[in-house]
């Protein structure tokens, strides 16, 4: 089986708050959109970039207001859309790859297993991210 996929970078348009991103974002998203995807992969933790507030601040609940929109968005759409979004669940923040259905409906979530380094000498690493334990497939 064939599928359409489409990637979306940021391309140093960041802003100061979580709420700038993801408006940027979601506009890159209807242009992706519109090219009729199967699957709109989002960039990563694409809401929290140049966002200076602790991530306790800026993680997001699952469902919340991020996956609501893109979920909406992807309902409207019929595809899939990857959102790696920062979360927050049990007290902890995690670097999560949150999947929507065509549905609109949250999928699958995969957990970053090794949280990226802040240096591109990788001795510094993402302060606060916990690690995910799996590395999950899931079946679209």
């Amino acid at each position: 089986m064939r599928a359409r996929i489409a990637t979306i970078c940021q391309a140093g348009r960041f802003y100061r708050s979580v709420e700038g991103n993801r408006k940027h974002v979601m506009k890159l998203l209807d242009l992706a959109l519109h090219q009729k995807p199967d699957l709109v992969c989002l960039p990563e933790a694409f809401t929290t970039v140049n966002v200076d507030k602790p991530l306790e601040e800026t993680g997001e609940s699952v469902p919340g207001p991020t996956t609501e929109i893109v979920g909406k968005k992807a309902k409207e759409a019929g595809c899939y859309v990857i959102c790696p979004i920062k979360t927050k669940r049990n007290g902890r923040i995690w670097n999560s790859a949150v999947i929507i259905d065509r549905s609109g409906e949250i999928f699958g979530i995969y957990d970053k297993v090794h949280p990226v380094t802040t240096f591109s000498d990788y001795t510094v690493f993402e302060g606060g991210v916990t690690p995910g334990s799996e590395a999950p497939v899931f079946d679209f």
